[in-house]
């Protein structure tokens, strides 16, 4: 199957809005590498790839042509009850399978590992530098095809 990547500035400011948004819902402060990957698997910043198949394929009951277009929701896969026990409640302590927010296999996203230091780092210094930040009111999600991200998030220091 192939497809597009995907924005190299949408995908990381939703990630970083959808995180902090998370983290201040759930008053975590302690930014550590599972909570950075219960970020990214919980709200992450693309729900859906489009992706056509190369050659004819079943998977389950379905079968696929060569040519097909399909959609592959990354967002349902993070919320798999038999990968994520729990799957809808945030954990920032969660263990487990590598969520699937950044593609898998031949099709993982290659700035993926810059994408996790960034939200880490961005994350320290918003806490070190904001440490009694907190939402005002209703956190608002852009209507976009296959971004997921705020359009709006008030805070007050």
């Amino acid at each position: 199957m192939g497809g597009r990547s995907c924005s190299r500035s949408e995908t990381p400011a939703h990630t970083m809005g959808n995180g902090v948004k998370t983290l201040l819902e759930h008053g975590v402060k302690e930014i550590t590498e599972p909570c950075i990957e219960e970020i990214i698997r919980y709200d992450p910043p693309l729900h859906m790839f489009t992706r056509w198949a190369y050659e004819d394929v079943t998977i389950g009951d379905h079968c696929f042509k060569r040519g097909d277009q399909i959609g592959c929701l990354l967002g349902a896969a993070n919320r798999d009850p038999t990968a994520y026990p729990n799957p809808n409640s945030f954990d920032p302590t969660r263990t487990g399978p590598k969520n699937t927010s950044f593609g898998g296999g031949i099709h993982l996203c290659v700035g993926a590992p810059l994408a996790r230091l960034e939200l880490q780092i961005g994350l320290e210094m918003l806490w070190e530098r904001c440490p009694e930040l907190r939402m005002v009111g209703e956190a608002r999600y852009g209507d976009v095809y296959h971004f997921h991200g705020l359009e709006g998030l008030v805070v007050k220091l």
